[in-house]
């Protein structure tokens, strides 16, 4: 994911790692959620139309998704790893509003019925879509690529990626897994500070002197649990070598 103030240097920021994954042996399609979409076809089926043809709107609209997109048929487990065998028209097959006017149905009597006895296919405005958080512009890269090859495939597009140079303007986004190790990592430092501010807090009132409990916490770091709280150190030239001895020390 990137993050930009700059909706268009995101945008060819997204365009050049769409490209890069593109050119990635193993990786089957690349997407950018800020990718230019236009005009897109939009299918309006006739509930009633349908219903005289023996069809339900829900029932034409699953069969148009899955003629342009495909059904999976099976899975298939070939030395322990497992396939889904997908049925779909071959690519290309459906590239113009004719070929999508052209798509046939056969309903429960066996008759063939097409497309546009039922429906037609309109043209719907499609605008480019960009989330935006905390005053920034957001976009999200995706690859596509086999199980077998998604971890090789991964590091090698880790690595594209540590070496694009970026724009001024554009950095990568912070995933929420590691926004949150960062926050606890945060509240660990600050748990640890506060522990130590505790001890020397309780030093100092024991000591009475804020002076001794820096020097004990700076240079006591041997046997601390021997050194009695109840003492001062008489030669401060003893700390360096440890704090390890009471009988050096009186009130």
């Amino acid at each position: 994911d990137f993050v930009s103030t700059d909706r268009d240097k995101l945008k060819a920021t997204a365009d050049e790692m769409v490209r890069l994954m593109e050119n990635t042996e193993g990786v089957l399609r690349a997407e950018s959620s800020v990718t230019e979409t236009g005009s897109k076809a939009k299918v309006v089926i006739d509930p009633v139309m349908a219903r005289a043809k023996g069809f339900s709107a829900m029932q034409l609209a699953g069969l148009v998704y899955m003629n342009m997109s495909g059904s999976d048929a099976l899975d298939v487990t070939i030395d322990s790893n497992t396939y889904t065998v997908t049925v779909e028209y071959p690519r290309g097959h459906f590239e113009t509003i004719s070929d999508v006017e052209a798509m046939t149905f056969t309903n429960a009597q066996g008759l063939s019925v097409p497309l546009t006895e039922v429906g037609e296919v309109r043209f719907a405005s499609a605008p480019q879509t960009v989330v935006r958080k905390d005053g920034l512009y957001q976009a999200s890269v995706t690859a596509t690529m086999t199980a077998l090859t998604k971890d090789a495939v991964t590091d090698v597009l880790q690595e594209k990626a540590d070496k694009m140079v970026l724009d001024p303007d554009v950095s990568f986004a912070t995933d929420a897994q590691t926004q949150m190790m960062q926050e606890e990592f945060a509240s660990i430092g600050q748990a640890i500070f506060i522990g130590v501010f505790l001890v020397f807090m309780v030093m100092a009132i024991q000591f009475n002197s804020l002076a001794d409990s820096i020097l004990i916490m700076t240079f006591c770091r041997r046997g601390i649990h021997t050194f009695p709280f109840s003492h001062k150190c008489k030669d401060f030239h003893d700390f360096p070598h440890g704090c390890t001895d009471a009988r050096r020390y009186s009130r």
